[in-house]
């Protein structure tokens, strides 16, 4: 109330309980068993706002309620650095997702759309296997980017061994609890697809010669396999195809999910193959059976009793294979479906004997012998059931009363002139790992000082880095510029001062592990802190994609005001403050930020703390005043100068701050490749766009 809002600078109580009174009852009865919201993934949030949704009674108070939870999340994003999810704003109505699934139709068309793509050949293959994991094993997204190459369980060329997908936690994943493990059988639930999942592990294991494969993810880019891959590469192209091949805008991956679990508890509930599915979910365009083992008993084949036979385990088999805790979990989103069993099991036991007249009446016949010779023509033998008079003439039947509402809302689907995901391939999906520039730069000065020629140094360190020759001179161009560049008072901005008269020297030795170059700043030692710097760097090129003026206006911010020697940046105003932040939030570290003012000693510091907490959207708690370092104790303005400290650690003015580091590294590998060098004027790659 005292912040305000997005609009105004107070919020009135009346406020304040309006936008309670929408989401607080149901956020707090739906997540009263969550212990840590930072632990959450994306679609752990994603599920507790669709539960929240759900409660609404009509259109007009969903829309409500999911515009009052975009707010709400956008803060938890500044606060508590929670991964983005997917709510629509700004609508007048807004549907219930958890009834939509994906057939196996439009499921079969997506993938079509991923493998005829422009896009890298290795992100297509990610691609397609986690749409299969999604659709036929129901694997959440967290799950499916966390999976590690010794999940998957097989035994090479013994196709008759059973072959099993480990969901469990690891140094990735969280899951519910450590201990907790599922095993999905691959010969199961998806004996189509298994040839492609393991022919990817065979080759994820022959992309390293060392055991540590196995504990590298099964999805990431090469050489990267401690590095998860973010919503592009992966889950965003997926999203892109099952909202073209179906026309619903609203689709998502975790509706693979729903899907999954749709089919798969009516399969557990059928008396005889397939008895439960319409043929429009049993088959693709093409005529060809898309569901697997259609044809066969899937409970007697899961270990279970036939599906002649009642039991309570099929639905404790299903909850195990979704990973609920219990049935009780499962039938709490699925319920919908015991409805249509039910009117299943009622369209076969409500089928009426038709008598001869009431078959004359119905069909219009003109006589008994034209009947008889319709019958004899549709092979209607002896007695006739309301069904088996309906199979022959449900292409004749009109509607009585009225067109269907929804008639002309299907339409025959075609496949789009141009393919969607093409245009993503404009995002760089090869950008090679920061630490990957990094050591083609050092080799690079290493032939350099041992007398070879630049060009052909470059030429040749493009072949060992599969990069091409003219990107990377426009890299080593751009480096050196940065690394050129100092600040107002003559020091340098990017470089360590004892380093700089013996740089050729420290990137030719062999004892050094990773020096500053010439080119390029010393990346940092710390593997944890390394492997974070990697990973922000392919957010900020994401961030550049996305929104490449808002991208470029902060990273030149960033570059003309940091100092290598010290661990804050000093900036001139709030607006320089809010752009630092505004680089800060696809990183997820809005929350780690300080700021620490410099103001005179009769300054009133309550009113200093409200004008920046008002100006930056940093809470007064991490404000901190300290007396001003001049010698006259005065400050230009009267709310002093403000410096921002980027730290996780207890006290910003501790010497070790790792954050700090991979921040710092990542915006300046980030301004090398895009050719952020200076503030007029843009080179190398990005001057080509």
């Amino acid at each position: 109330m005292q912040h305000g809002g997005r609009v105004k600078s107070r919020l009135a109580v009346s406020s304040v309980a309006t936008y309670l009174s929408n989401i607080a009852r149901p956020l707090l009865a739906h997540g009263y068993e969550i212990d840590d919201v930072q632990a959450l993934d994306a679609g752990e949030w994603q599920a507790l706002y669709e539960r929240v949704i759900s409660d609404a009674k009509n259109p007009g108070s969903r829309a409500r309620v999911q515009n009052r939870l975009r707010q709400f999340h956008d803060y938890v994003i500044d606060t508590q650095a929670a991964p983005d999810v997917e709510l629509e704003v700004g609508k007048g109505t807004a549907s219930l997702a958890d009834t939509n699934i994906i057939t196996p139709a439009e499921y079969r068309r997506a993938l079509a759309i991923i493998e005829s793509s422009r896009q890298p050949k290795r992100f297509r293959t990610m691609q397609s296997l986690a749409l299969m994991l999604g659709y036929r094993m129901g694997l959440r997204r967290s799950e499916c980017a966390s999976l590690l190459v010794r999940d998957v369980a097989y035994v090479l060329d013994h196709d008759e061994v059973p072959g099993e997908l480990l969901i469990r936690a690891n140094q990735f994943h969280k899951g519910k609890t450590y201990s907790a493990k599922r095993r999905l059988p691959l010969w199961l639930l998806m004996p189509d697809e298994k040839r492609q999942l393991i022919d990817w592990c065979q080759r994820r294991r022959g992309e390293s010669t060392t055991q540590a494969a196995e504990k590298h993810l099964l999805f990431c880019r090469s050489g990267g396999g401690t590095l998860p891959l973010g919503d592009k590469e992966i889950f965003r192209p997926i999203q892109t195809a099952l909202k073209t091949v179906s026309g619903d805008a609203t689709l998502r991956y975790h509706h693979l999910r729903h899907s999954f679990v749709t089919f798969t508890l009516l399969r557990l509930l059928e008396r005889t193959p397939g008895e439960l599915l319409p043929d429009a979910w049993q088959h693709d365009d093409e005529g060809h059976i898309a569901m697997p083992n259609l044809d066969a008993d899937i409970s007697a084949q899961a270990g279970l009793v036939p599906h002649t036979s009642p039991s309570r385990k099929r639905l404790w088999q299903l909850a195990l294979w979704a990973g609920h805790a219990s049935p009780d979990e499962t039938l709490d989103t699925y319920s919908h479906l015991v409805d249509w069993t039910l009117g299943h099991t009622l369209r076969q036991r409500i089928d009426p004997l038709v008598t001869i007249d009431m078959q004359m009446e119905l069909l219009n016949a003109s006589s008994k012998t034209s009947l008889s010779s319709w019958r004899s023509r549709h092979k209607l033998r002896r007695e006739t059931h309301a069904s088996d008079l309906l199979e022959p003439t449900q292409g004749d039947w009109k509607h009585y009363c009225a067109a269907m509402p929804q008639e002309d809302a299907w339409q025959l689907y075609r496949p789009p002139a141009d393919n969607p995901l093409d245009t993503l391939t404009d995002a760089a999906f090869e950008w090679p790992e920061a630490i990957t520039i990094y050591q083609g730069l050092r080799l690079i000065e290493q032939q350099e000082y041992r007398g070879i020629d630049p060009n052909t140094a470059i030429e040749q360190t493009a072949r060992r880095f599969v990069v091409a020759p003219d990107q990377l001179a426009a890299w080593v161009d751009n480096g050196e510029r940065l690394m050129q560049q100092k600040t107002r008072r003559d020091k340098q901005r990017f470089s360590r001062r004892e380093q700089q008269d013996r740089r050729d020297e420290l990137a030719a030795a062999q004892y050094l592990y990773m020096p500053e170059l010439y080119r390029c700043m010393a990346p940092p030692i710390k593997p944890r802190v390394l492997k974070e710097a990697g990973q922000f760097f392919h957010q900020l090129l994401d961030w550049h994609h996305d929104k490449p003026d808002e991208a470029k206006e902060s990273l030149a911010i960033f570059r003309r005001h940091m100092q290598r020697s010290t661990g804050h940046i000093t900036l001139p105003d709030a607006h320089a403050i809010r752009c630092i932040r505004r680089m800060l939030r696809p990183l997820r570290c809005m929350i780690h930020t300080w700021l620490v003012v410099e103001v005179e000693e009769a300054a009133k510091k309550k009113a200093v703390k409200s004008y920046w907490a008002q100006e930056t959207d940093i809470p007064q708690r991490r404000i901190e005043l300290v007396p001003a370092a001049s010698k006259s104790g005065k400050t230009r303005h009267w709310y002093g100068n403000a410096d921002l400290k980027i730290t996780r650690e207890a006290s910003y003015s501790s010497t070790q701050q790792p954050l700090w580091e991979a921040v710092r590294f990542s915006a300046f590998m980030a301004l090398l490749v895009l050719g952020l060098t200076s503030s007029d004027e843009v080179h190398g790659a990005e001057a080509e766009t």
